[in-house]
């Protein structure tokens, strides 16, 4: 892992230059000396500063967003939901939205899919768009993180991968996988299969409508469903207002998702459907329409929010906090979410918006009304674990502690950018900025798009002078020193 640790040059006083990619015991020693210096570094100003180069409350060593299980939150609001029923095909049309891990095992499955399907039926299959890595934070992310090799998808006689979640982690291969079935779905092998139904295929944001005509299968481009949203789940309100407004038999919308993002983009348009839109969990429908009448629309829109800070695709989780304890934090306090609906309205954060979740962001971590900055929070948690003087051999668990206010507000600009993005589903090509300067930078080093952890120092100057004297080569006093306690690196990693 040692390879893969992230690392940051730090400039002393001196401007000598150091590699720095220590762990949080190890600083904490290095802090101890520095009290021996004629002028002293504070607790307060110590712990404004992250410490680590990647911060261990939000990501893993490696410099990964750390994750948990998203579902948990939308867990918690479909717990008491009414299990409902798909009406019968006689009293009104169905439309089905599929993705590309509904993709059908074999030719067989899919012909059995359709053919199991009412004629009145109209099917939606959707698949990302995989944009280039320089802006989209999603699939940099896939990219840092791996993924399988190639696998040549060349015909429908290719034997189906055996591990399919690693195939689709590989860009390539969705992209070949759904050429493929676009061409295969819209040839003439298709039409006893499709006879009077419809599919809408969408490949790279382009949308085709396949059906038969006059005993032909016919491929037709759809310009009102085109788009450059990148994920399949924002693109869906385009094909529900699409369903609303060309195809009136249509009253009945079931959504197979891949996972909770797309529950709380579905609530957070819930009260604009004229159509129902049933949420299917495999072993339960849920009818969305009929959950947001339990809440507000300005408490969806922050539930919406929530979801992105407490950990989406291109954002982070706040280690040991999950869903459910945030979520209902939330709905406890009123003024949260007044605070939390207004994300993602602009594309410029406003300091309502950022003292506002700066304070959540304390409370969230247990402390009282009184303290509302993270940097406080922060100092007050290590006077409590150690008394008001820092001991040797002290060693502190950094995961534990809220991010310093330097990280959160790149994470609070990282998740503003990503519910700017769903508040705008509606529109088939919105302007969407660079994710650079929203919590996003570039990697000089290696070109690829990453997480901007924060701005500034690591730790404070004094401590870096510390360093560069505790590191000075006697025989080469220009060599770069490189601070790590190999034995703590993985102790934070996922």
């Amino acid at each position: 892992m040692s390879s893969t640790t992230p690392k940051r040059q730090l400039v002393a006083s001196n401007q000598k230059v150091i590699q720095y990619k220590a762990t949080s015991g190890f600083i904490f020693q290095i802090f101890i000396k520095s009290k021996l210096l004629p002028s002293q570094i504070s607790i307060s100003e110590l712990m404004s500063c992250p410490l680590t180069v990647t911060p261990y409350s939000i990501s893993t060593v490696a410099g990964f967003f750390a994750k948990n299980n998203k579902a948990q939150g939308m867990n918690l609001m479909i717990k008491d939901a009414e299990n409902v029923e798909l009406p019968a095909a006689s009293q009104c049309g169905l439309c089905h939205f599929l993705h590309e891990q509904c993709a059908p095992d074999s030719e067989n499955h899919f012909r059995m899919y359709h053919q199991n399907q009412p004629p009145a039926a109209e099917t939606v299959f959707s698949t990302d768009t995989y944009v280039d890595r320089l802006h989209s934070p999603k699939s940099a992310e896939r990219d840092r993180r791996g993924c399988d090799e190639q696998y040549i998808v060349n015909g429908l006689n290719v034997p189906r991968p055996a591990d399919w979640k690693g195939f689709l982690s590989n860009d390539d291969n969705k992209k070949s996988l759904i050429h493929l079935l676009l061409e295969h779905w819209s040839s003439t092998e298709m039409l006893e299969v499709i006879q009077q139904r419809s599919i809408i295929f969408i490949e790279a944001g382009q949308a085709y409508r396949i059906k038969v005509e006059d005993g032909v299968v016919s491929k037709a481009l759809l310009p009102d469903l085109c788009s450059k949203h990148e994920e399949t789940d924002v693109r869906v309100i385009i094909y529900i207002n699409h369903i609303q407004n060309t195809l009136p038999h249509i009253r009945t919308v079931r959504v197979r998702p891949k996972d909770s993002d797309i529950f709380f983009i579905l609530l957070y348009y819930a009260k604009t459907f004229t159509v129902d839109v049933i949420f299917d969990m495999g072993d339960k429908l849920i009818n969305i329409n009929h959950l947001a009448e339990d809440y507000s629309q300005e408490h969806i829109s922050a539930l919406l929010a929530l979801h992105a800070f407490t950990g989406a695709d291109c954002t982070s989780t706040f280690k040991g906090k999950g869903k459910v304890r945030p979520m209902k934090l939330l709905n406890k306090q009123s003024k949260f979410i007044e605070i939390f609906a207004a994300v993602g309205n602009s594309w410029e954060l406003d300091g309502f918006v950022l003292s506002g979740i700066e304070e959540f962001t304390c409370h969230l971590y247990s402390f009282g009304p009184r303290v509302k900055r993270v940097d406080e929070a922060r100092e007050i948690r290590v006077q409590k674990m150690c008394g008001l003087e820092l001991r040797p051999g002290l060693s502190i668990d950094l995961s534990t502690f809220p991010p310093c206010k330097r990280v959160l507000i790149q994470h609070i600009k990282r998740v503003n950018f990503q519910v700017c993005i769903w508040k705008r589903a509606h529109e088939n090509n919105p302007a969407i900025p660079s994710p650079l300067d929203n919590g996003f930078h570039l990697n000089m080093e290696n070109g690829k798009l990453e997480p901007l952890w924060f701005e500034g120092d690591v730790i404070p100057k004094a401590l870096i002078d510390v360093l560069v004297e505790e590191g000075t080569d006697e025989d080469d006093p220009e060599e770069i020193h490189t601070y790590i306690n190999d034995d703590e690196e993985d102790e934070y990693d996922d």
